[in-house]
C-alpha cells in the first residue's frame, strides 16, 4: 500500500487500487484499497472468467464483524470502505478474513439481535467446529443475514443502539463503539 511506504521491510513493490493482477489468463485479483482499520490496508477481490468468486479482507471485514479502528483507523471511512465496497458484492462472494472471531461477533450479533435465528445458527456451527482444521467460511450472502455492521436498517439493532432514526453511517459508528466496549 502506497501508505505503508517504508513500515515494510524489504519492500520492493507497491500495489496500488484497483490494480489487476492476472494469476491465470482466466484468473484475476483485484487490489482494493480498504482505509477504515488502518489507513494502510488492502483487501483482495478473486474473479474467475470475470466474476467474483472470493474476497480476501485482512482485518477490514471478518466473518459477522469488522475491523476496530484503534490503530490509527477511522469509523466513519471504515463505514465508507465497507458499503461502497463490500455491500456492494454478490451474495455468492466468500469471505476469508485475516483472522477468526466468528464465535464472539456472532454472540456479539446476538446481544443486539438476540431473535436473529440465522446468527443462533451459526453460532451452533461455530460452537461445534475446530478453526483450524475445519474453518468456516460464510459469503456475502450469508453476511447480510447476521452481520450487524450489513444490517444497519435492521429496527431491532438501531433500538437497541437508540439509533431509530439516525442515518445508517452513524449506526456503523455507533455499532463500531459499542463492539469495542463490549
Amino acid at each position: 500500500h502506497t501508505n505503508g511506504e517504508g513500515k515494510i521491510p524489504g519492500l520492493t513493490r507497491k500495489l496500488v487500487a484497483n490494480e489487476i493482477i492476472n494469476l491465470e489468463v482466466n484468473v484475476q485479483i483485484k487490489v482494493l484499497d480498504t482505509p477504515g482499520h488502518t489507513f494502510a490496508h488492502l483487501c483482495f477481490l478473486l474473479s474467475e472468467d470475470g466474476i467474483a468468486k472470493a474476497v480476501f479482507t485482512g482485518d477490514t471485514l471478518f466473518n459477522a464483524g469488522v475491523g476496530n479502528c484503534g490503530n490509527g483507523g477511522d469509523a466513519e471511512v471504515l463505514y465508507r470502505t465497507i458499503s461502497e465496497q463490500f455491500y456492494t458484492l454478490d451474495d455468492s462472494v466468500v469471505v476469508y478474513p485475516g483472522h477468526e472471531y466468528l464465535e464472539n461477533n456472532l454472540r456479539f450479533t446476538l446481544s443486539l439481535e438476540p431473535e436473529n435465528t440465522d446468527a443462533q445458527t451459526w453460532l451452533a456451527k461455530a460452537l461445534q467446529a475446530d478453526p483450524v482444521i475445519e474453518p468456516l467460511n460464510t459469503t456475502v450472502g450469508d453476511e447480510r443475514k447476521f452481520n450487524t455492521f450489513f444490517r444497519l436498517s435492521n429496527r431491532t439493532i438501531r433500538n437497541a443502539l437508540d439509533c431509530s432514526d439516525s442515518s445508517d453511517k452513524d449506526v456503523f459508528v455507533a455499532l463500531r463503539s459499542r463492539r469495542d466496549n463490549w
